[in-house]
């Protein structure tokens, strides 16, 4: 498995542009999927595991200690610490993550967005798509 973040800003444009560019599927048919959910990746060993979390449980998971740090181009928080000889990574979907992504939609004048699962998401996060996408 590869470490890594589930849908990082950078990667969704990119394929953003693909569907429109190279396959030529019209942005207006475009509904772009965001994720209400991450993973928390461990790693021992030099081997790799990982467990979803759902976007309203990342707080209970991540350590109270644990300073989150903006990553610019992924456009996500990101959190790493050890526990009992494990490192643990999680690149965190949150409101500002869905915030940045949601912005894509009137950058590219795509369709709308799609969210998966209902359920997983803050109370915080269907006010936010709603601002985002009626700028």
């Amino acid at each position: 498995k590869k470490v890594g973040t589930t849908a990082g800003y950078n990667w969704v444009e990119n394929n953003i542009k693909k569907f429109i560019d190279r396959e030529e599927v019209p942005a207006e048919k475009i509904v772009l999927g965001l994720p209400l959910y991450t993973r928390l990746w461990a790693e021992k060993n030099g081997e790799a595991t990982s467990k979803t979390v759902y976007m309203r449980r990342v707080n209970e998971v991540i350590p109270n200690n644990v300073k989150k740090t903006w990553d610019e181009e992924l456009k996500q928080y990101y959190v790493e610490y050890e526990q009992k000889g494990t490192t643990y990574k999680m690149w965190i979907e949150d409101v500002a993550s869905i915030k940045e992504k949601v912005g894509l939609v009137k950058k590219y004048q795509l369709a709308g967005v799609a969210a998966w699962e209902k359920d997983r998401e803050t109370d915080d996060i269907w006010s936010i798509i709603n601002q985002e996408l009626n700028k």
